[in-house]
């Protein structure tokens, strides 16, 4: 797997664009995530140099608005401005846009739900494909986030993927290994959604001890530090099913949050990922 650097999670940014690419190679990521504001903000032809520059990239995008949550006036005017951002992330060589489906709704029952999300994302997933790129949509497995509304959704894996290929051929999954324990560890996952051919994006962390069933969204760990998470058996799946995209790290670690810098905490996450896939 190729390693890239998202600094929202770490909640720290050394700067723009240019300084979250140096900062990546220095210590020795593959890619960062990043957002098309920040790339406007750097400017698309300095992004590009800087990406010549440093040989780090930008492996993948969040996605700009949440088309199911939105009003329809709200969603029609973010749609319509979706494309410029998708045609500035393409300009910058990043092929994959990324964001999660919400395991609850205050407003639609299952079937009802199911429906809006076809009619809401399959645009979306149109926009990327014309450009070349693709979705990836991670589930949000714990029991406690899906209570949080009135009415259950989708919080697995292979519940997910056939929704997003009702969105698109281009759309897949985000894996979270955080979200696959809290979702009930179903270590017949990869067989169920045909290994990793529809897996388009990795994420990295650990759990903390406890009732599965009471497991809040935050805190994590990082990738390794408590065990709890089998990450040698899905790491060993993920390889032995070929994937050869990105992973990040993903932990939101209060250890992680004690450190100084945003250097030391970087190079901390990058020995976590290099001891997890070594």
């Amino acid at each position: 797997m190729k390693k890239a650097l998202n600094y929202s999670v770490i909640g720290e940014f050394p700067g723009n664009i240019g300084a979250m690419l140096e900062m990546a190679k220095k210590y020795g990521f593959d890619a960062i995530e990043a957002t098309p504001a920040l790339v406007a903000e750097y400017g698309v032809e300095n992004t590009k140099k800087k990406i010549e520059e440093t040989g780090v990239v930008i492996s993948v995008f969040s996605m700009p608005f949440r088309p199911v949550e939105s009003s329809l006036e709200d969603y029609e005017k973010n749609l319509a401005a979706f494309e410029e951002k998708v045609q500035m992330m393409e300009d910058v060589g990043c092929k994959i846009c990324f964001t999660f489906v919400r395991s609850s709704s205050d407003d639609y029952e299952y079937e009802e739900n199911y429906k809006v999300h076809i009619e809401r994302w399959k645009p979306v997933c149109d926009i990327l494909k014309k450009h070349g790129m693709r979705m990836a949509l991670e589930f949000l497995g714990p029991k406690t986030t899906m209570l949080k509304k009135k009415y259950p959704f989708i919080r697995t894996a292979d519940e997910l993927l056939p929704l997003c290929r009702q969105f698109g051929d281009n759309c897949g999954l985000a894996f979270d290994f955080w979200h696959w324990y809290s979702s009930g560890a179903d270590r017949d996952v990869f067989e169920k959604i045909d290994g990793t051919k529809y897996i388009y994006h990795v994420h990295l962390n650990d759990a903390l001890p406890g009732n599965v069933d009471e497991l809040m969204d935050k805190p994590r760990e990082l990738v390794g530090k408590s065990g709890v998470i089998d990450t040698q058996f899905l790491l060993s799946k993920i390889n032995e099913y070929g994937y050869d995209g990105y992973c990040i790290s993903e932990s939101f670690s209060e250890t992680l949050k004690k450190l100084p810098t945003l250097d030391e905490k970087v190079r901390v996450i990058k020995e976590a990922i290099d001891s997890a896939l070594d």
